[in-house]
């Protein structure tokens, strides 16, 4: 006998811009479908027991996500719910640090990929929004911010962070910089103390080595740094990408 499949209400994801690249869109997707499938298999209980049917409106940045599943294997009552609690725990995230229901550190982390595509760094992306039955929630940076309180700090320690500066805004007269760190690929939020903000201006998109307190995550993940010192090392192509690093490391040199 052929089971039969359910669906719930769509979520769709809105991106705006002047200038969006692909490698934007393809971030906000990432950042969006992956967040759609850990929730989503948070609450199944099951890994990939939830298919989400996605269309994209012809002309535009809008993609819509339809949740599907076997009656058998989840039931009504929870897929109905995933995208009403992904919706609200984006939500949730954006007004403060306290970690959303069904919310894993990995899903936690698609929010963040999905928040960083605004800003005008690699093209201009000025509003990235959440759609669930009518009801619109824009995200914006603090998700970002949010999502490291949320996860927190193991430790911290004097230290460095080398990399090519990736973000800068200026926005509410508060300076943010990030710091694409060689050794892990990860974006860290680089937080001036007792550096020169315009030195950290005129670095952008430079490599540079940050000195100070290095903030890390429960797995040693390196999250923020409060910078005191600041050394300009190279231009952008100077920088060696993640796949370099990686390749000297199995090498063994």
């Amino acid at each position: 006998m052929r089971v039969k499949k359910i669906k719930a209400e769509p979520l769709t994801l809105r991106i705006e811009g002047k200038k969006i690249t692909a490698e934007k869109f393809l971030q906000a997707a990432s950042g969006f479908f992956g967040l759609l499938r850990n929730v989503a298999d948070e609450i199944s209980g099951q890994k990939g027991a939830v298919t989400w049917l996605v269309s994209a409106r012809e002309g535009s940045q809008i993609l819509t996500a339809t949740p599907e599943a076997d009656r058998l294997v989840v039931t009504d009552k929870d897929l109905r719910s995933i995208p009403r609690i992904i919706h609200k725990g984006l939500r949730g995230i954006q007004a403060g640090s306290k970690r959303p229901t069904a919310y894993s550190d990995t899903a936690l982390w698609h929010a963040k990929e999905l928040a960083a595509v605004i800003g005008n760094h690699d093209g201009e992306v000025s509003k990235v929004s959440l759609v669930y039955e009518k009801e619109t929630s824009v995200v914006s940076e603090k998700i970002s911010e949010h999502v490291d309180d949320i996860l927190g700090s193991k430790r911290t320690e004097e230290g460095s962070v080398e990399g090519r500066v990736s973000l800068l805004s200026d926005k509410k007269g508060q300076l943010r910089v990030g710091i694409d760190d060689v050794l892990t690929g990860h974006s860290v939020k680089c937080k001036p103390r007792n550096v020169d903000e315009t030195k950290l201006i005129n670095a952008f998109r430079n490599r540079v080595v940050a000195i100070g307190t290095v903030h890390y995550r429960r797995d040693g993940m390196p999250v923020k740094i409060d910078v005191d010192r600041l050394r300009v090392l190279g231009k952008r192509s100077d920088l060696p990408g993640f796949d370099d690093v990686i390749g000297i490391f199995r090498r063994g040199d």
